[in-house]
């Protein structure tokens, strides 16, 4: 198991997220690492963050789960989280915990636990099952994880030097040995367990009960003897129940007889209430012959009351339809006229209209002549107003770069600015042209005579300051001039002519040449200044010539094109700051035209609707006047109210309301003339089917059609009466053959000789006594058969659990020899034993790595002392002396080995590459714990990656990479990673 890193999230003082990649560099290849901070700052933080993730338990506080205070204070959410590989693959376990809302001062919740695997897919549903998988993906628990991958090392320093009680309770926490203190508790408590057991199972056996044999024989007898009475009494009740089963037939035959005179009794009172109905129904059952025609009768009667009434309907219908198509004629001759008086208003108002707009018309047409030319204006406005803008644009474009140019000539020349017009567009394109040409010619012509003097100016400094230079070495030799000769060669430079020798310069003379010196240099300082100044200015004016050029150009060409589109409306091209003045006055022309133009064509369309108007008016009027002819005139009898306007419908409303009311009308005349026709067909039909019947009726017993009718019964009443008839008839017939068949039975009973009465009274109470006294019997017989029964029980247990004692006894045997060899009520024995077994096997590890950190020592154990260590000297001939002899930093070394060798027992079967080391460096001189860093680096070649808590500044110098946690104010700490190499 290799961790690949750690992420933690507000654990402690380390508030905030932190993360540690052992991937990555420097950590990948450093292998060994410390882990360096001041006490306080967090070190032991990371190793809690690694076990939360895995286990969800703190290293620091054991075996406690969820420990409550790992939080950052003032924090609402803390989190751990490691990346793992094992021989399976890569993994990433997850431990978080919140508070209610991540509010800090919220409730704590439970913490949560994930495991993902390399593609990031969850693994785990719960805490639960992340627990159970995090066991089988890494082979060890909590506690072999502790003991494995986290070397407490100052646990082991503290073991060494322990006494052997003390030294016990300590090898067991180290080694998760506990279980052998409670292996030997369990021998003596199971042992005394089963003692009891026995006991008890004894004391069972002795209380159950087992009959004697006589007492069996007794009881076998008793059983003989009952069972040859109950058999006796068997036969005795089945011969008498063969007779009483006759004795309460012939009760039954009487009691059946007795029923059947009263069943007869019942129906005559039944037959003598219902010979009314019955009546009813025999006289209702005469009249069936007739029902066919009665029916038919009915029905004609029926359909003459319907017709009738159809008729009536038809009547009513048609006086409403006849009303309501009058005051429809009526509305539809009041809204025609209104409409006919309506048109002919239009056609006046319409012709007034048409004579205000002609005038109009004529008005505005000949302000349209006078002003033709603004016809023209008025298509071009828009383009007009667009070229006077961009004349405008364009003179302020060129006013700017002639300004540019005069300023830049104002520079070249003093003055030269007065050269130039204001007015540049009075000027012609040649001379313009010729203007700039001329004065970049001048200013070129300038600057190439300042070359030539500045030239002569650099070569007359050149040759004044040679002889001034020449004037100061002869003064500086002025008192060895006497001294030369001529002919005679220099002291200095070999010469043989000394023409200063007589006449040497004087202090005036230098003055004088120094001033015409300087007096150079500043001649030629200006000539530089001019020519430079030049030489920036020319390309400038250069430049600002084609600006001018082009700009120019470019406004003749505008100009010209615009004066000619003006000329066109009777205007001239405005003067520069006059053409917003033009644009004004030139749309307030064109807003005039088109405003003229807009009256000239309203009026026009105005008059031509009105004659449209005068034209639809006069035809409209025309048209009502043809509907008033069609129209069926109005009755002089009727008078009607004139209909005020608010009453009077549209035309057309009024058309179409008349028309629906004349089909109405027209109809109901129709259905009204239909149902007097109907009525009188009924009629008739009625007489037609009344003679035969009435014929009929006066042959029959009934006479009268109303004494028929009376007969009749609705079906519901036929039914009942029919059913009551049926019923008494069956009811009668049932009773007389009950009544015969019970005198029969009795009969045929009473020739056998069955007896009845007291006889039979008596026989019952017999058969009752015998049946009383069998009960009794298989009573006594049940309680025998029992008794032996139970015995046979007893018998059975008892040998069963006689068995069960012989083997409790034999396993007994076993753990009382169990308990003499490792029981106590402590589980002490057990656990000296085991422990010293441990400590053999750990001494055993421990000393492998102890030979790697030191040649000269072994641990060992005391002989005859079961945890008693001793250390074994191999430099002294093996000399064994107790481990309170070892130096400080020889008890490190021991207790590292112990440690390391605590790893390899605890994962001895699953490899761990990753060791975590907390403290224990701090007794070591440099040399040893160089070489207990050499140990360490051993390691390195099985792979191992290590880290080692410490703030011990040797330890810091030797690993030359580090996991520094720095304190910060607030009490919050942060981590980074340093490497020294």
């Amino acid at each position: 198991m290799k961790i690949l890193s750690i992420l933690l999230n507000n654990l402690n003082s380390l508030r905030g997220e932190h993360c540690v990649d052992l991937t990555a560099e420097p950590l990948a290849s450093a292998g060994l690492f410390a882990i360096t901070g001041s006490t306080g700052s967090g070190k032991t933080t990371l190793l809690d963050a690694i076990t939360l993730a895995l286990y969800g338990k703190a290293a620091r506080y054991g075996k406690l789960a969820n420990p409550e205070h790992m939080m950052s204070r003032h924090c609402g959410e803390c989190s751990a989280e490691v990346a793992f590989e094992v021989p399976s693959g890569a993994f990433r376990a997850v431990w978080q915990r919140h508070r209610s809302r991540n509010d800090p001062n919220g409730v704590l919740q439970p913490p949560k636990r994930y495991i993902y695997d390399g593609a990031g897919q969850s693994l785990t549903r719960g805490t639960k099952e992340a627990e159970r998988m995090i066991e089988d993906l890494i082979g060890l628990d909590y506690s072999r994880f502790l003991r494995s991958a986290l070397l407490a090392q100052g646990e082991f320093a503290r073991f060494l030097k322990a006494d052997p009680d003390d030294r016990a309770g300590l090898l067991e926490s180290l080694t998760g040995t506990e279980i052998y203190s409670r292996l030997g508790t369990r021998a003596h408590e199971e042992a005394g367990r089963r003692e009891q057991d026995l006991q008890m199972l004894e004391m069972k056996i002795g209380q159950i009960a087992i009959l004697d044999d006589e007492k069996r024989t007794e009881i076998a007898e008793a059983i003989k003897k009952t069972n040859a009475r109950r058999q006796e009494l068997d036969k005795e009740i089945k011969i008498g129940s063969e007779k009483l089963t006759k004795i309460e037939s012939l009760e039954k035959e009487r009691i059946n007889e007795a029923q059947a005179f009263k069943e007869q009794s019942l129906l005559e009172e039944q037959k003598k209430d219902s010979k009314q109905n019955l009546e009813k129904l025999s006289r209702h059952q005469l009249s069936v012959p007739f029902t066919e025609k009665l029916a038919d009768h009915k029905n004609s009667e029926l359909a003459l009351d319907s017709a009738t009434n159809a008729r009536e309907d038809a009547d009513a219908t048609e006086s409403e339809a006849i009303e309501e198509f009058i005051e429809a004629n009526f509305i539809l001759h009041s809204s025609i006229e209104a409409e006919l008086e309506e048109a002919e208003t239009r056609a006046d108002e319409a012709r007034d209209i048409v004579e205000v707009q002609e005038e109009a018309a004529s008005e505005a047409c000949a302000w349209l002549k006078k002003h033709k030319k603004d016809a023209v204006l008025q298509e071009q406005i828009t383009t007009l107003v667009k070229g006077i803008s961009d004349l405008k644009n364009q003179r302020n474009t060129l006013s700017k770069e002639w300004s540019t140019w005069k300023a830049i000539a104002s520079k070249v020349e003093r003055g030269a600015g007065k050269r130039f017009a204001d007015d540049i567009e009075k000027i012609s394109t040649a001379d313009l042209q010729g203007l700039l040409d001329d004065f970049v010619e001048e200013t070129t012509a300038h600057k190439k005579l300042i070359d030539k003097e500045s030239s002569e100016a650099k070569k007359e400094l050149d040759r004044s300051k040679d002889h001034l230079e020449k004037a100061r070495q002869v003064a500086h030799f002025e008192e060895y001039l006497p001294e030369l000769e001529d002919g005679e060669p220099c002291p200095l430079c070999g010469a043989l002519d000394h023409p200063y020798s007589d006449d040497a310069p004087t202090a005036s003379n230098l003055a004088k040449l120094e001033n015409y010196v300087e007096k150079a240099e500043k001649n030629l300082e200006r000539a530089k200044n001019e020519k430079n100044k030049l030489g920036e200015k020319i390309p400038e004016l250069r430049t600002q010539r084609s600006g001018v050029l082009r700009e120019f150009k470019k406004i003749v060409g505008l100009s010209k094109k615009l004066s000619e589109a003006l000329k066109t409306c009777g205007e001239i091209l405005p003067h520069p700051g006059k053409e917003v003045t033009l644009e004004k006055a030139l749309e307030k022309r064109a807003s005039a035209y088109r405003s003229q133009f807009k009256a000239e064509e309203k009026a026009n369309s105005l008059k031509k609707e009105a004659v449209k108007e005068v034209k639809g008016a006069i035809k409209e009027a025309g048209l009502l006047e043809k509907k008033l002819e069609k129209l069926e005139p109005m009755s002089d009898e009727i008078e009607f109210e004139p209909l005020e306007s608010k009453d009077l419908l549209e035309v057309s409303e009024a058309e179409e309301e008349h028309s629906v009311v004349e089909k109405e009308k027209n109809d109901a005349v129709k259905v009204a003339s239909l149902r007097r026709m109907d009525e009188k067909s009924a009629r008739d039909k009625l007489k037609k089917t009344e003679r035969p019947l009435k014929a009929a009726i006066k042959k029959s017993e009934f006479k009268t059609l109303d004494v028929l009718r009376a007969a009749r019964l609705d079906p519901a009443e036929v039914k009942k009466f029919e059913k009551l008839k049926k019923d008494l008839e069956n009811r009668e017939v049932q009773g007389k053959a009950l009544l015969k068949q019970a005198r029969q039975e009795i009969k045929k009973l009473l020739v056998e000789g069955v007896l009845e009465n007291k006889k039979a009274e008596d026989f019952k109470t017999r058969q009752q006594k015998l049946r009383l006294e069998r009960d009794e019997v298989l009573k006594h017989l049940t309680t025998c058969q029992n008794q032996i029964k139970e015995d046979e029980k007893n018998r059975k247990r008892k040998k069963e659990q006689e068995k069960e004692l012989v083997e409790n006894r034999e396993a007994l045997k076993v753990w009382r020899h169990l308990k003499e060899l490792i029981g106590s009520h402590n589980g002490k024995k057990f656990r000296l034993y085991a422990q010293a077994i441990s400590l053999d096997i750990l001494t055993r590890h421990a000393n492998s790595h102890l030979q790697r950190l030191s040649d000269r020592y072994l641990i060992c154990r005391e002989k005859g002392v079961d945890l008693d260590l001793e250390i074994e000297d191999l430099h002294q001939a093996g000399t064994r002396r107790p481990m309170a002899s070892l130096s400080g930093g020889e008890s490190f070394l021991a207790s590292l080995a112990l440690a390391l060798g605590l790893s390899d027992l605890a994962g001895r079967t699953v490899r761990i590459d990753s060791l975590f080391i907390d403290e224990g460096f701090g007794s070591l001189d440099q040399d040893t714990l160089e070489i207990a860093i050499d140990a360490l680096e051993s390691l390195l070649q099985q792979e191992k990656t290590i880290g080692v808590i410490s703030h011990v500044p040797l330890l810091k110098e030797r690993i030359a990479t580090q996991i520094v946690v720095e304190k910060e104010a607030g009490g919050v700490s942060t981590i980074r990673v340093v490497s020294n190499c």
